[in-house]
């Protein structure tokens, strides 16, 4: 089980403290966070006010809620890293083809429908067509609008009850390098965190007081007042390099024993269903 002095902390506090729980990326390896969500219990997050989850931080958050609802293609974690890149079709081939397109904003390396694609490998339809109105209410995903030029806050009181599952992880999780834009009725969503408000973003979620836990990409822990960071990664250069393996169809040693954590933290941890329950705390501005 993932063990973290800033975890433990946090969970001794959250039955005395307003709580505050944010999922803010893991790159390429989005499975590196579910061993920390694990020692999280996140099967309980309901006497959390507010989870906020942005980025590939969805994919992570969606793995907890398919294994808690008996919906994860549990088989497919291990060798998910190969699976994407056949999915994709990477390759140098694929890479030095497309990448003056990409890189002049022609175009992206690869369709949007791909990261629906990717979905489907770890979850059913039926769990896909689920909507946001029934998980509860204290869930806050995080997008940017290319349209409106505006961060987005994708939750049941914004008016995104209809969201399915699919969309909102399309919404948060696009790179508009590798994925364009994902078009939303009279919108179009990528990743917040690849945006011009990217540093703005941060700099909200960092701000937000009292007992707030962020898991991060960065290489050390570290505390600040009541804000614990919890690194899932070995730092920012992982993002690169899990990069250029997936776009050049190269075996990731990391990923996959990531992948080998992900999958002995949900089988050490007890498979409990939860029923939405609906939290009346009090909002905490973001």
């Amino acid at each position: 089980m993932f063990v973290s002095p800033h975890i433990q902390l946090f969970n001794s506090r959250r039955k005395s403290l307003p709580s505050v729980l944010s999922l803010i990326g893991t790159g390429f390896n989005f499975t590196a966070q579910v061993p920390a969500l694990c020692a999280l219990k996140a099967n309980a997050f309901e006497d959390i006010i507010r989870v906020n989850i942005t980025s590939s931080s969805v994919f992570a958050y969606f793995i907890i809620q398919a294994h808690l609802t008996r919906s994860l293609r549990h088989e497919r974690l291990i060798g998910l890293d190969l699976l994407c890149r056949e999915l994709h079709e990477t390759g140098l081939s694929t890479y030095l083809s497309r990448w003056f397109s990409v890189h002049t904003g022609k175009t992206s390396f690869f369709e949007n429908q791909k990261l629906g694609d990717t979905c489907q490998l770890l979850f059913p339809e039926p769990f896909l067509q689920r909507t946001l109105s029934s998980l509860p209410d204290n869930l806050c995903f995080w997008a940017y609008c290319t349209k409106k030029n505006a961060l987005t806050k994708i939750s049941v009181s914004e008016g995104y009850g209809d969201m399915t599952f699919a969309q909102v992880i399309r919404a948060c999780a696009t790179i508009p390098k590798l994925h364009g834009s994902y078009p939303y009725k009279n919108r179009a969503f990528i990743d917040p965190l690849h945006s011009p408000k990217a540093k703005a973003f941060l700099q909200q979620i960092s701000a937000i007081e009292g007992n707030h836990l962020i898991l991060n990409t960065k290489k050390t822990e570290d505390t600040n007042a009541g804000t614990l960071y919890v690194s899932v990664q070995d730092g920012p250069d992982h993002s690169r390099r899990d990069y250029y393996r997936f776009m050049l169809n190269a075996n990731n040693p990391q990923t996959e024993d990531t992948q080998q954590q992900a999958v002995t933290a949900l089988q050490q941890w007890p498979l409990v269903r939860r029923n939405k329950t609906p939290v009346r705390k009090a909002a905490t501005t973001a």
